[in-house]
């Protein structure tokens, strides 16, 4: 993001999407423009996914860096890795990932496919990645996701309706700088909602959820726990039920 202090011999960028607006911009273009930042003279560039507004940006930035640039949602990989994370979002992610496996191979490193496959193979294990569509019960299906803002919210929305055969209950816990307005909107107008607050300070308060509660049909429940939010919601819930916990990464990690 706006932190630039090396000089990489391959930069990425994922997506871009409006988050860090205080630092990076209130516009797509603003933040596309703060992202570039990483590209540097003649190294080449790995962009995931991409606007109209954000490709015109990144194409002008390597116009004037003469950096190689590829388009990776323009690519097409062979399909023998098997993604162990649930969300259409990850498979996009990891044709990232492929794109610059590509391009590190051809300058010089030799990353082989069981390389690849092992390490998809042991993900949890070495690297200590958790809380993306983490299933931590079955019946129930309980899952737990660091999404937290409006674009990566609706991904994992709509990854969850494809995956849910009951009822959703959401527990969304919020820090309070994000625009929790507008994601609640998005929530299914059937799932049943939850509301928690977090240990971190940079957490929407529980008066801040009390007074959200008020205007929202029905009323949620409100809970300062993360853990106490989860008891109480399997204990209600149907076995084909869905319980999505979501919003925050400090959300996630008051679980664990």
């Amino acid at each position: 993001d706006a932190t630039n202090i090396i000089t990489p011999i391959l930069s990425v960028i994922t997506n871009i999407s409006l988050e860090h607006t205080q630092f990076l911009g209130s516009t797509i273009a603003e933040i596309a423009g703060e992202k570039a930042g990483i590209i540097k003279h003649t190294v080449p560039v790995v962009i995931g996914e991409t606007t109209a507004v954000s490709k015109h940006v990144f194409q002008k930035k390597v116009e004037s860096t003469l950096s190689p640039i590829f388009w990776a949602e323009d690519l097409s990989f062979d399909k023998q890795f098997e993604v162990p994370l649930l969300g259409e979002y990850q498979q996009r992610n990891f044709a990232t990932v492929q794109c610059s496996l590509d391009i590190l191979n051809k300058i010089g490193f030799d990353i082989a496919q069981k390389t690849i496959f092992q390490g998809l193979h042991n993900l949890s294990k070495n690297t200590g990645f958790f809380g993306r569509m983490h299933v931590i019960s079955k019946e129930p299906l309980a899952i737990l996701d660091v999404s937290h803002n409006l674009e990566g919210i609706q991904q994992t929305l709509e990854t969850i309706n494809n995956l849910n055969k009951g009822k959703l209950h959401i527990i969304y816990g919020t820090s309070s700088d994000k625009n929790y307005s507008e994601i609640i909107s998005v929530f299914p107008a059937d799932a049943a909602i939850s509301l928690c607050s977090f240990k971190n300070a940079r957490s929407l308060s529980y008066q801040d959820l009390e007074k959200i509660s008020k205007d929202m049909t029905p009323r949620p429940q409100l809970f300062n726990n993360v853990q106490v939010a989860l008891t109480s919601i399997q204990s209600i819930a149907n076995k084909d039920d869905t319980i999505l916990v979501f919003g925050s990464f400090f959300l996630i990690s008051d679980y664990f």
